[in-house]
């Protein structure tokens, strides 16, 4: 099974490093040669047994008996003083969702490694999944604050582990309990807002943004979570503007100013959304969501030739876009270019356009006097309509005669 490959992967470096250590420790008993005869047997005998819990722990874990692989594993850490077994064993244990085996586990490894980050991370793992919340937030705040400081970077991480492996209420707790101990961190506050914006608490987390925003203006993504509230609340053109204020602080990023030209584009604000489009096109000359949107707003806007020529352009790319292919014989058709229509019509082949083009492609060969042509294609798109589909097929057939 997949499952059991992925075990694999993930148990064998690791083994591998713990068996040489081991192994290295076993070669260490012969170079004390004034120690007692039985005490260098003993030391034997306890490797020996070290490398039979590991192997058995490795083993039953690449078998997805967790139970057992976590029990050989917890005696692994109590005979053995490398720290490498109890990380390996507290690594697994968590994986296994067995957490106050993981926390036990972490306590033994700090004993033989001292404090580490991988050590509190860990705890802070367990922690979030026991809904610890205050245990959680002083192992979290030791990853976070430098200096007494939180740097962004460390914040993007954080929202990461948080969305993985946290509920929303605990992650807000979480994200409360430091941003109390630890005020005006702008990247803490971001972080909360989000986490409640996201959860519909839309009247906290607009306070929280609106202190980001006074402490560091600079953050686009502030104005984003902003925007989001206002759609929320359906404030659009307040949204818009956040977002133009957004685009304005990454004026460099691409997928942004799309997403706010789409917006425009929404509100009716054509000319507007017309230059962020154009800008997107210069920086992004063959995009395939551009061109697209170029022609169909050029289509909305009444420019069917321009139309065309973006439409065109994006399937000169090399892009197989059925939107691009249905609109473009929509336009060939009303300029009586009908072979070319039917040719786009044609590669229509599936999806909520298809329907519509098969229809007018048997308009089109009727319209060329291939009658017969026609009702074959409107007979075979009959099979397996709904009703409402049986009928505008019904209705065309009654056209095309």
């Amino acid at each position: 099974m997949a499952w059991r490959a992925v075990i694999h992967c993930l148990y064998r470096p690791l083994m591998l490093s713990l068996l040489v250590s081991v192994l290295s420790a076993c070669g260490t008993t012969s170079s004390f040669k004034k120690a007692d005869t039985n005490d260098v047997s003993q030391a034997g005998v306890n490797q020996s047994e070290l490398m039979y819990q590991i192997l058995v722990g490795e083993f039953a874990g690449v078998r997805g008996e967790m139970d057992v692989s976590i029990d050989y594993y917890l005696q692994a850490a109590k005979t053995s003083t490398n720290p490498q077994v109890a990380a390996r064993a507290a690594y697994i244990a968590l994986y296994a969702q067995q957490y106050d085996e993981a926390l036990q586990l972490t306590e033994r490894w700090q004993a033989l490694a001292g404090s580490n980050v991988e050590i509190v991370r860990s705890r802070a793992l367990i922690f979030l999944h026991q809904q610890k919340v205050e245990a959680a937030s002083k192992e979290i705040e030791q990853l976070l604050m430098k200096d007494g400081k939180v740097e962004l970077r460390d914040v993007s991480a954080l929202a990461h582990i948080l969305k993985k492996e946290a509920s929303a209420n605990v992650a807000i707790s979480v994200l409360s309990l430091l941003n109390k101990s630890h005020p005006q961190q702008s990247g803490l506050l971001l972080l909360q807002a989000r986490f409640e914006a996201n959860d519909q608490q839309y009247e906290h987390a607009r306070q929280l943004i609106e202190q980001v925003i006074q402490l560091s203006p600079e953050i686009a993504d502030a104005y984003l979570i902003k925007a989001q509230i206002l759609v929320a609340e359906k404030n659009m053109q307040q949204s818009v503007k956040a977002v133009a204020t957004a685009v304005e602080k990454r004026p460099e990023d691409h997928r942004l100013r799309l997403q706010y030209a789409r917006m425009l584009v929404q509100m009716k604000l054509y000319d507007e959304a017309w230059q962020n489009f154009m800008q997107l096109k210069e920086a992004i000359p063959a995009d395939e969501n551009i061109l697209l949107s170029l022609g169909l707003l050029s289509i909305e806007t009444n420019k069917p030739d321009l139309a065309k020529q973006y439409l065109q352009e994006l399937i000169d790319h090399g892009f197989h876009n059925l939107q691009a292919h249905y609109y473009l014989g929509r336009i060939q058709q009303s300029q009586s270019e009908y072979m070319p229509a039917i040719a786009n019509f044609e590669r229509v082949s599936e999806g909520p356009y298809m329907l519509d083009a098969r229809i007018r492609t048997a308009a089109l060969l009727a319209e060329t006097g291939q009658v017969e042509k026609a009702l074959n294609k409107l007979k075979t798109l009959n099979k397996g309509q709904d009703n409402g589909s049986q009928i505008k097929v019904y209705l065309a057939q009654g056209e095309v005669l």
